[in-house]
C-alpha cells in the first residue's frame, strides 16, 4: 500500500496539489505555491500528471522537472525557475511549458524521483549521533537509506554552527575551512556535541546520484528550490567534498537492508538513518526494513527525521496542534538484537531541511 493519497480522479489530484503547495511552499518558496495553484486549474496539465504512477504525481517532481529543463537550457526554459522571482502569469507560462515539452516532462516523471540530498540535515544528525555515541562504547558504523548522492555521508567534513535562540553560538563543529557551512537555530541543546567519530559508512539508494556526472549533478540542483541560494551554495560545496574524498552509495532499497547490515563491521555500533525517506516507502518495504533491523542479531540504532507520526511514534491531535507547521520528528529507536520491538525516544523536533532543531531529549 502506498502512503500517498489515492488520487483516483483529476479532482483528487487538483485538491492534493492545492493542499500540498499551501503546506509545503507558502513560507519558503511562494513561487511554487503560485505555480501549483495554476496547475490545479489546468485540466490538460493534470491529465499529463495523472498518466504517471502514484509516486510520480508529487508536486515536487513536476517542479523539479521544469527546473531541470531550465537549468539544462535557460533560453528555452522558464527564467523564474532559476531565480524564484514571482512574475505576472508565471503559473500559466509554467503550465504552457509542461504541455509544450510533454515528451521531456514525461521522461523525467517516469524515470526520476525527488532526491533533495539536503546537507542542512547534517545539524539534527550531528546532535542525534552525539546522543548515540554517549550511550555506547563501540565506534560508530552508519548506513544512510535514501542517500542519493551520498552528500551527508561526509557530514563530519562540514562546518556546522548551532545558534541559540538569543543569537549566541552554542557550538561550532567540524573544520572551519569546509566548503559546506551549515547554520542551525537550536533550542534545548545544553552542551556542545562533539564532532561525529564514524568508523564506517555506507549509503543506499534506489538510483544513486553520481555527482561527477554533470546531468546527474544538475538533477540534484533541480531538486533545490530556486530562491534558496544558501542551499544551492551548500550543495555545490558538498559535491566538491564528494569529488575530493569519495563516498560509497550502493544501489538498492530499504527492502534489501538485511544484506547491507550483514556487510557492516561487527565491531561497530551500527546506526541506520532515514531523513524524509520512510514517508515514501510502501508498507511492504517498511516492514522488510524494520524486520531487517529487528532480526539483525546485533544492536542497531535507527535515527529518523520524518513527518510527525510516520516513523512509528504516534502523535496525538493536541501534540500536532502545538507543532510548527514545518516540524519533523527526530526519533531514536534502539534495537537490542534480541527483542523484535525497539525502545523508542523522541529526541526533538526539527525542520525537514535542518534549519532549526528543538531538542527535547534529556
Amino acid at each position: 500500500m502506498s502512503h500517498f493519497p489515492a488520487l483516483h480522479t483529476i479532482e483528487d489530484l487538483a485538491s492534493f496539489y492545492r493542499r500540498y503547495s499551501v503546506a509545503t511552499f507558502t513560507a519558503d518558496e511562494p513561487l511554487y505555491t503560485v505555480i501549483c495553484e495554476r496547475v490545479t486549474e489546468r485540466h490538460d496539465v493534470l491529465e499529463i500528471i495523472a498518466a504517471h504512477d502514484i509516486g510520480a504525481r508529487q508536486p515536487n517532481l513536476l517542479l523539479n522537472a521544469i527546473r531541470f529543463l531550465t537549468l539544462q537550457d535557460p533560453a528555452s526554459g522558464l527564467a523564474e525557475m532559476l531565480t524564484g522571482e514571482l512574475t505576472e502569469e508565471v503559473g500559466e507560462r509554467f503550465c504552457d511549458l509542461v504541455v509544450a515539452r510533454r515528451g521531456e516532462v514525461d521522461h523525467l516523471l517516469a524515470n526520476q524521483r525527488t532526491q533533495t540530498n539536503e546537507v542542512g540535515r547534517a545539524a539534527p544528525l550531528v546532535l542525534a549521533f552525539a546522543d548515540v555515541a554517549a550511550s555506547v562504547s563501540e565506534p560508530l558504523g552508519w548506513i544512510d537509506l535514501g542517500s542519493s548522492g551520498g552528500l551527508n555521508l561526509l557530514l563530519d567534513h562540514f562546518a556546522v554552527t548551532l545558534v541559540g535562540d538569543d543569537g549566541s553560538v552554542v557550538a561550532e563543529i567540524g573544520p572551519s575551512d569546509s566548503p559546506v557551512n551549515v547554520r542551525c537555530d537550536v533550542t534545548g541543546v545544553v552542551s556542545p556535541p562533539p564532532k561525529p567519530a564514524i568508523a564506517w559508512r555506507m549509503g543506499v539508494d534506489r538510483a544513486p546520484i553520481d555527482v561527477t556526472n554533470p546531468d546527474q549533478a544538475r538533477w540534484l540542483e533541480a531538486c533545490v528550490w530556486p530562491s534558496r541560494t544558501d542551499r544551492l551554495e551548500r550543495l555545490a560545496g558538498a559535491c566538491e567534498l564528494v569529488r575530493r574524498h569519495g563516498v560509497e552509495v550502493r544501489p538498492g532499497d530499504a527492502g534489501g537492508l538485511g544484506q547491507i547490515i550483514a556487510d557492516a563491521p561487527p565491531d561497530t555500533h551500527l546506526m541506520i538513518t532515514t531523513t524524509w525517506v520512510w514517508y515514501y516507502l510502501d508498507d511492504v518495504t517498511r516492514a522488510a526494513a524494520f524486520d531487517a533491523m529487528a532480526s539483525a542479531g546485533r544492536p542497531i540504532t535507527w535515527i529518523s527525521l520524518e513527518a510527525p507520526g510516520v516513523a512509528g511514534m504516534p502523535v496525538s491531535p493536541s501534540q500536532r496542534d502545538a507543532l510548527r507547521a514545518d516540524a519533523s520528528a527526530l526519533i531514536r529507536a534502539d534495537f537490542d538484537g534480541v527483542r523484535p520491538v525497539p525502545e523508542m525516544a523522541l529526541l526533538g523536533w526539527a525542520h525537514g531541511h535542518g534549519t532549526w532543531v528543538d531538542w527535547t531529549a534529556s
